[in-house]
């Protein structure tokens, strides 16, 4: 494997990293000026990324848009989990994953309770009106 393939497989450009995650490429720059985690290389006038960043990226996104944390929260919640590598980030993910799926799992039966006590309550309305 040449030194050129070797370094193409470690960096990912701005334009892929923006593709794979589904972020615009001006939110990954401001991004990158908030959040010291986010370090991509400059090589040749361009801006690359390493799986790290692309992997602090992700966990960025699910603090920001999954938990609702704002800038500054998702910087201290960042702190507060202490992350080193990629497989800490994969696996809170992954944690986090789960519990998603067992809180959405959990609200579906309370979702048709819920539904079913409307549907009463509008049919004893209906019979109170005629």
């Amino acid at each position: 494997m040449s030194g050129a393939s070797s370094r193409q497989s470690k960096y990912f450009t701005i334009g892929s990293v923006s593709k794979e995650i589904g972020l615009e490429p001006h939110v990954l720059r401001y991004w990158e000026k908030e959040f010291s985690e986010i370090r991509p290389r400059r090589i040749s006038g361009r801006r690359l990324y390493r799986a790290i960043d692309v992997a602090y990226i992700k966990l960025i996104r699910h603090l920001l848009y999954k938990e609702g944390f704002t800038i500054s929260g998702a910087k201290k919640r960042l702190k507060e989990l202490k992350i080193k590598t990629i497989d800490d980030i994969e696996k809170y993910l992954s944690s986090q994953s789960l519990i998603q799926n067992r809180l959405s799992e959990n609200k579906k039966p309370d979702l048709f309770k819920t539904l079913k006590e409307i549907k009463e309550e509008l049919l004893d309305l209906i019979e109170f009106l005629d």
